[in-house]
């Protein structure tokens, strides 16, 4: 626990600070110049799409460092050299794919990305919840959210990583795109709303919160159906809705906050399986970001047909659940082993295996495949290519995942099935 905790403080001011500039610097003055969120975004996702197909493992390493300092030090000068704002925010934006493939370096190099996760994530967001409510200069909390950004340049993930290409997370960015876009036009909609209505401002943050913590829970063997919650959570938000009603203003966005917390862990859990941190996390966040800058653009273009986004956030919505719930069964159809008796019937070993394997990323299943066969960790990491202690951290995930703490204790589980 200890050691996760320690981690998370390397990732969780990063993400304090993302969180307070979107607020301070673009949320709160969206509802009279919406250009800066546009700017903002657009550089974002250009950014993580850019730095996916064309930067890799050492390249990224030896740009982090200067790209970390030079978005710490426009974060602190955004308050204090107003005339050059905009340029503040799009050079923010174009180097934030670093700190965010920084962070999925770490987490995907943990032995346990769910729990990481939710630490960073709830720390930073606490983080964020005491920069609403402390009494301190507004330029204050901007030069310590932006020297918060420092502590990503001094710790190195393990070098456990391949050029794989994300395949898993490719399958998803249709159904993320259309739950971020629907976020983005509802958030960009009711924030300027809930601003003026919030019976206490900031009270969303922890529901937000609350949903991190719960959803540990839930994916930690229901991944695509925690999202479906996350979703539901989203549905929600848009059905109780209305604008004149200050009531239900404060539970859209409590509701909203809290699809938002389910979503977000979901994606650090989802991105994490993969062994290329740079495609997984670049093309990820880059798709969620692309999405938001469509849906807070057509929130400038319709804000006046606020009951029609209504109606149209819950159909794109409804049809995410379908698509979640069609992935889902195909997944599953595909993970089933038929066992025909006949003369030809497949290897009882190998039909054992694959049920085994079930719910384990590619590169684990390799590990269990070689570590099955009776392979020594020095050669499994010689076979595929990867470090010694990228093998002992697969093997650890695999453990969690099938509920055991050694090896002999896999072994007696996979026989169990033969």
């Amino acid at each position: 626990m200890t050691a996760y905790l320690i981690r998370s403080l390397y990732i969780a001011p990063a993400i304090f600070t993302l969180f307070f500039f979107m607020l301070y610097g673009i949320l709160i003055p969206f509802k009279e110049h919406k250009i800066p969120l546009i700017l903002f975004s657009s550089s974002i996702f250009v950014s993580l799409l850019m730095t996916a197909f064309l930067i890799n493992r050492k390249l990224f390493d030896k740009l982090f460092i200067p790209m970390n300092m030079l978005i710490s030090a426009c974060v602190i000068a955004y308050p204090l050299i107003p005339a050059f704002k905009e340029i503040f925010l799009i050079v923010i934006g174009a180097l934030s794919a670093f700190p965010f493939i920084k962070g999925g370096f770490i987490f995907a190099s943990s032995r346990d990305p769910l729990k990481l996760g939710a630490y960073a994530l709830v720390i930073g967001n606490l983080l964020f919840i005491l920069g609403i409510f402390v009494p301190v200069d507004l330029t204050i909390k901007y030069i310590i959210a932006g020297l918060s950004l420092i502590p990503l340049s001094f710790v190195e993930p393990e070098n456990n990583f391949t050029d794989e290409t994300p395949k898993n997370v490719l399958i998803h960015l249709p159904i993320l795109f259309m739950y971020f876009i629907v976020y983005g036009i509802f958030h960009g909609t009711i924030h300027p709303i809930y601003r003026e209505q919030a019976y206490l401002f900031g009270t969303e943050q922890i529901f937000y919160t609350a949903a991190v913590v719960f959803s540990v829970y839930i994916f930690r063997k229901y991944l695509d159906f925690g999202f479906v919650i996350g979703v539901v959570f989203g549905i929600l938000a848009f059905t109780f809705f209305d604008p004149d009603n200050r009531f239900l203003v404060n539970l859209s966005m409590y509701l909203i906050q809290t699809s938002f917390g389910i979503v977000n862990l979901y994606l650090v859990r989802l991105f994490s399986e993969s062994t290329n941190p740079i495609k997984s996390f670049g093309l990820g966040f880059g798709t969620v970001f692309l999405a938001h800058v469509l849906g807070y653009s057509l929130t400038i273009l319709a804000y006046q047909y606020m009951r029609y986004i209504v109606m149209a956030g819950n159909i794109f919505l409804g049809g995410g659940l379908i698509a979640i719930y069609t992935l889902f069964l195909r997944k599953q159809k595909q993970e089933v082993v038929y066992v025909v008796e006949t003369p030809e019937s497949p290897d009882p070993k190998k039909i054992a295996f694959e049920k085994f394997s079930m719910g384990l990323s590619g590169r684990e299943r390799d590990v269990l495949r070689l570590t099955v066969e009776g392979k020594t960790i020095k050669e499994i990491s010689e076979i595929l290519k990867i470090s010694e202690s990228a093998v002992k951290t697969y093997l650890q995930r695999i453990y969690q995942k099938k509920n055991v703490s050694s090896k002999d204790e896999l072994m007696e589980k996979l026989s169990e099935l033969m």
